[in-house]
Parts: C-alpha cells; sequence; structure tokens
C-alpha cells in the first residue's frame, strides 16, 4: 500500500512560546556574564571620567555588578554566569528539538532535529508510551527507536519521560493532524511487519504514563495512586479503615519538608558562627569562622576590630553592617515561623484511621498516631470539585496548633483541622466508616458535625477555577444590587483582597527582619505603602476591565467585577505561602520563584473570570490577564529599587 507523504508540525503559537522562552533564558544568562566580565574590565583598567561621560549606563552597570578587589578574587566570581550560561545552552537545546516536525512517506519518517531531517524506517520504531492529560483529551508520546538509531541526545528525551535511556523522540497532540499520524505509525508498522521477515510490530504501551509529564501538565492526577487499589487487600466492612496518599507521594513531600528542615537547620547554624565570629576574636581564623573572610561586609568589621568584639548592638555609625544581637534575634525568629510551618506541612499528607474508639491521625515523616475520640471531632466539611473528586476538612481537638492555619485557608475558621482529599487509597471506606460514627453523635442533640454545605472557595478556585468561576458569574448575574458599585460590594471584596496583598508584604518584611543587620525604621512605612498598593490593584483592574469592556461594545456587567476579582484571586495565597516558609528556613530563591508563580497565577485567574464574566476571546482575555501580573510585577520591581 502506497503512503502519500504528509507533513505535520506544530502551531506557530507553540513553536513561538519555545522560541522566546529560550530566547529569553540565554538573554538572562549571557547578561549575567556580561555584568561579570564589565567587572573584570573595572579591576584591569578602572572607569575614567571621560568613559564615564561617553557611556553613562557604565557606571550604573559597575554599582549594580559590584568590584572585587584583585583579578585573583574576580576569576571565581566568573564560574557561576559561565556554569549558568552552559545550563542555559543546554536546556535551549533540550527545549528547542523536544518537539519536533514530522514527515511521514511509505519508507519511514523523517524526524526534525537541529535544522537537519534524521531518517527513520518503519521498522526502526520499538515502542509507543503515552501519557494522557487534561481528562484524557491530551496526550503526550514517546516513540522509542531501536539501538543506534536517531543521535545520543534523544536519550536524554527517554530518560526524562522516566523509561530508560533508549533514544526517543515527543509527538504532542498539539501537533498537527495527530490522530492521523498515530494511526499511519500503526498501520506501517503492521504492514512492515508482514512483509520484512525479522521486523516486528511496534508496541502500545498505554499504561507507561511519565511522572515528569504528569506533574508538569496535569498536577492533579499525579496525586492519584493507580495501582494501589489493586496491591492492597480491601478494608473490612467494621472498620478500622486505614486511608493514605501514594507512596510516590508522601516521599516527595517527605523529601521537601526535610529539604526546608535541613535548610532551615543550616541557617540557623550559620548565624550562631557569624555570631561567634563577631564576639570573640580569637577563633576567627579558626574553620568555618575562617570562612567569613571571604565576606566584604564581615571583613571589614575584622579588620577595624581585629583584637576586640563587636559591640552586641552593633555599630551607630554604621547600622548596615553586621549586628551580633540581631543576628541572634533573627535566627530565633526563623525558628518560631519555621517550626510551626514545617509542622503544618506534615499535616498536609496525613495517614488517617478510623478506630471504633475514635480518628487516628499521623502526620508525614512520622511514626506517632494521634488518637483523636469521636466526641472530639468538631465538624467534617466536604467540598465536592466533581463527582469523583473531593475535599473534606476534618476539624477536631487534640490536632497540632499549627493545623489551625489549614482551617483559616480552607474556610476562615480558627479551629485545628486537617484535608484528606479523594486521591487517598481507601478514601471512600474511610469516610463511610468515620460518617457512621459521627451519625451516631449527631443523634445525641449536639451541634451538626457534618457540614455538607460549608465549601472552600479557596480550594474550589484553585482546583477547578473554570468551573466554579462560571457558577460565581452566574450567581453574581442574579444579584441586580451587584450592577451599581456600594458599600455592600466593596465591603464583601475588602478581606480576601487584604488577605491576598498581604502576603508579599508578609514575603518582603522577612526577608528584611532576618538578615544579619536591623531594617531602617522606614521599611515598616514602606511595607504598609506596599500593602495598600496591594489592595488598590482591586479597583485598578476593576475600572481598566469595564472601561475596555465598554470600549469594545458591552458595559451590560456594570460593577460586578468588583465583587468577583478578590474572591477570584485567593489561590494566589498558596504559593505565596509557600514562599514564607521557604524564606523563614533560608532559601531566598525558592520564596522568589513561589512569588513569581503566583503572579502567573493571577494571570490564569484573571483571564478566566473576564473571558465568563465579559464574554471576551483572543486578544482582550490576554490583556485582561496581564493587567495584574503587570502590577505585581511593578510593585516587586519598586521593593528591589527601594531596598537597593
Amino acid at each position: 500500500m502506497q503512503v502519500v507523504e504528509s507533513y505535520h508540525r506544530y502551531s506557530r503559537l507553540t513553536t513561538s512560546a519555545l522560541s522566546w522562552f529560550s530566547a529569553g533564558f540565554i538573554v538572562m544568562s549571557l547578561g549575567w556574564l556580561g555584568l561579570t566580565i564589565l567587572q573584570g574590565v573595572w579591576i584591569l583598567n578602572g572607569i575614567t571620567p571621560e568613559m564615564l561621560r561617553s557611556w553613562p549606563l557604565l557606571g550604573f552597570i559597575g554599582s549594580w555588578s559590584g568590584q572585587a578587589t584583585s583579578m585573583t578574587a574576580f576569576v571565581p566570581t566568573l564560574l557561576p554566569p559561565l556554569f549558568a550560561s552552559a545550563i542555559a545552552l543546554f536546556v535551549t537545546l533540550l527545549v528547542r528539538n523536544a518537539f519536533p516536525a514530522i514527515r511521514t512517506s511509505s519508507v519511514g519518517i523523517l524526524v526534525e532535529f537541529a535544522g537537519t531531517w534524521l531518517p527513520l524506517k518503519w521498522e526502526d520504531l520499538r515502542v509507543l508510551r503515552v501519557t494522557p492529560y487534561a481528562q484524557g483529551t491530551k496526550f503526550i508520546v514517546l516513540v522509542e527507536v531501536f539501538h543506534r538509531r536517531l543521535t545520543p541526545w534523544h536519550r536524554i528525551y527517554s530518560a526524562l519521560y522516566g523509561y530508560g535511556s533508549q533514544r526517543g523522540f515527543y509527538i504532542a497532540s498539539g501537533i498537527d493532524r495527530f490522530d492521523p499520524l498515530l494511526k499511519t505509525i500503526l498501520s506501517q508498522s503492521e504492514r512492515t511487519a508482514r512483509a520484512i521477515e525479522g521486523a516486528k510490530v511496534i508496541q502500545t504501551r498505554e499504561y507507561d504514563h511519565s511522572t515528569f509529564f504528569r506533574l508538569l501538565l496535569h498536577p492533579r492526577s499525579f496525586w492519584h495512586d493507580e495501582h494501589g487499589l489493586n496491591t492492597r487487600p480491601p478494608p473490612t466492612t467494621n472498620g478500622p479503615v486505614v486511608a493514605g496518599y501514594a507512596e510516590r507521594v508522601r516521599i516527595i513531600v517527605g523529601g521537601v519538608i526535610l529539604l526546608f528542615s535541613a535548610a532551615l537547620l543550616f541557617t540557623y547554624l550559620d548565624a550562631w558562627v557569624r555570631f561567634v565570629a563577631l564576639t570573640i576574636p580569637e577563633v576567627r581564623q579558626v574553620i568555618p569562622f575562617q570562612w567569613l573572610q571571604d565576606n566584604a561586609r564581615y571583613a571589614a568589621l575584622f579588620a577595624a576590630y581585629p583584637n576586640q568584639a563587636i559591640p552586641f548592638t552593633g555599630l551607630v555609625e554604621f547600622p548596615d553592617l553586621p549586628t551580633p544581637g540581631w543576628l541572634l534575634m533573627a535566627a530565633h525568629l526563623r525558628l518560631a515561623v519555621g517550626l510551626p510551618l514545617l509542622i503544618w506541612l506534615r499535616s498536609l499528607v496525613p495517614t488517617v484511621e478510623s478506630r471504633s474508639e475514635g480518628l487516628a491521625v499521623r502526620l508525614a515523616l512520622g511514626r506517632r498516631w494521634r488518637v483523636i475520640p469521636w466526641t472530639d471531632v468538631s465538624a467534617v466539611k466536604a467540598t465536592e470539585l466533581s463527582e469523583e473528586s473531593q475535599i473534606v476538612l476534618l476539624q477536631a481537638r487534640g490536632l497540632p496548633q499549627a493545623s489551625r492555619l489549614t482551617s483559616l485557608l480552607y474556610d476562615g475558621t480558627r479551629s485545628p483541622g486537617i484535608v484528606i482529599r479523594s486521591t487517598m487509597i481507601y478514601f471512600q471506606p474511610l469516610l463511610e466508616h468515620a460518617l457512621r460514627r459521627i451519625t451516631r453523635l449527631q443523634e445525641l442533640d449536639r451541634p451538626p458535625i457534618l457540614q455538607q454545605e460549608a465549601h472552600s472557595l479557596l480550594f474550589w478556585l484553585a482546583l477547578q477555577r473554570e468551573n466554579i468561576l462560571e457558577k460565581l458569574v452566574l450567581e453574581v448575574r442574579d444579584d441586580p444590587a451587584t450592577l451599581q458599585l456600594d458599600r455592600r460590594s466593596l465591603l464583601s471584596g475588602l478581606q480576601p483582597m487584604l488577605m491576598v496583598a498581604l502576603l508579599p508584604v508578609v514575603l518582603i518584611l522577612s526577608y528584611s527582619l532576618l538578615q544579619d543587620a536591623p531594617p531602617h525604621w522606614f521599611l515598616l512605612g514602606a511595607m504598609a505603602g506596599f500593602w495598600l498598593a496591594g489592595v488598590l490593584e482591586w479597583p485598578l483592574i476593576c475600572f481598566v476591565s469595564m472601561l475596555i469592556d465598554q470600549r469594545t461594545g458591552g458595559g451590560q456587567e456594570g460593577s460586578r467585577a468588583f465583587v468577583l476579582y478578590p474572591v477570584t484571586q485567593l489561590p494566589r495565597i498558596l504559593p505565596l505561602l509557600v514562599g514564607v516558609i521557604a524564606l523563614s528556613s533560608g532559601l531566598p530563591l525558592v520564596a522568589v520563584l513561589a512569588w513569581l508563580a503566583a503572579i502567573v497565577w493571577s494571570y490564569f485567574l484573571t483571564s478566566v473570570l473576564f473571558e465568563q464574566l465579559y464574554a471576551w476571546r483572543g486578544a482582550e482575555v490576554i490583556l485582561g490577564g496581564l493587567m495584574p501580573v503587570l502590577w505585581q510585577l511593578l510593585m516587586m520591581v519598586g521593593y528591589l529599587v527601594i531596598m537597593r
């Protein structure tokens, strides 16, 4: 059978996005390298007044890149930007060639790679491994080939997918005519196997899912245990019933907790090392105290006080230099904030057992069971995400005090509580057994324990934003009073917006308080200004969206955006909270990434809101989603400029 030659490629939007991502990554890494090289030029030649007059930006660049004292000190500073540039080039090559264009013919296929075409015969194809996402409507397919086909570079794609080091390439369902392409591959492989002796039919493995792509493209599916139910014995009818998360979930969350804990311990010990070096001159030449000599600020202090202890309250004339007393205060402030947050993280993936005497809870990385009598269970609140997905909040006396944060995030209450999800193994038997016990208590004229209407708006929006925003828009449209901006609309949106705007301020304030020198007094005023700027995002975005809607022929929705916008942004609290945990543990880079994740999330939340409320499409949706992103980036840049 003769096969008509066909050409399959990805949309221009997809290829452009990959190109711009790669270009931006390279520009940032090369910019860092360029600034470091300018620093070396500064050291070798100096900057003369004539050069500054010719190149005014040179002084600004030099002040930001810093100055080393000699070439000996400068050369090691080249290593990080060189390493970052190498990583950027590697990632760029990996991303740009991850989803190639494909040509098919009766002989085989051509796979695009680095501007050329790599030929493959039909008998060279070995295995198709399929990973579904977006509720099974989209797919990532790894096509593995036999040994010595394609290039050694293609081993990386199989390794990322998670199945060994066989050479392979990806086909995503976003490619042009995805279904006909797969049908052609399968049919031609079968035809070749019949026609050529020794040729094998390509194998299709629909259950060889990629952990990496599931976590990247559909994080919710990652939390499900696909095989656990088949490998464990069913629970007994009368209990006890044990429910827990999949092994990989416990390992990942436990690893994150251990990472934060190790960082917190290291930062605490490092603060004591700095304190001892500042207050006991005799140890400054002993490792690890000697390593502080490489820090210019500490070296200046040691030179000014070679045989004396630095005053406990620091130097009045140099308030920006390290202060021994503040070092200890900041270190213990880290512990006071970080330890409860780490305990709270442990409560996010508990193992729960429903017993006759009560509810037994074991936190992540723990071995001890905490048994809570049924009489101490105060509330069971359920949020139904779909027919197959639920989130349940169990509130009870006897749970860790840090778990009050869970209830606060769920619905604003302050009782200790833990969240369990339907992704737990044996979630339904556990819930049924627990509800039978709770029903007996309910008959004793106690306050209602089961509260099926106590939904969590934050988790609803975080996990099902399209469906929930559609419902919220319909509810608001049923209320004619929301067309006009009044006191009730402002008060209903003020509290959630204050919470959303508070977290970036907490992040900034935490960073300033946890330094080795006390912050300036003007910081409190600056933080109040940033909080106000965060709240002003609400009326600013709403007014601009109303103007755009009126200019584009709308205007029927009135001031309803004022009611919906603050609650829509509630999920931004989650990554910002991760940032606070990372910052208190001594991982500022993770905190910055968490803040950026919250900014990116605001784009998707806002774009879906305006799409549902105003029926915007295309460029209007993109513009609406970018408005809060630009405002928050301006706040971030403003903070960097002020603190500089």
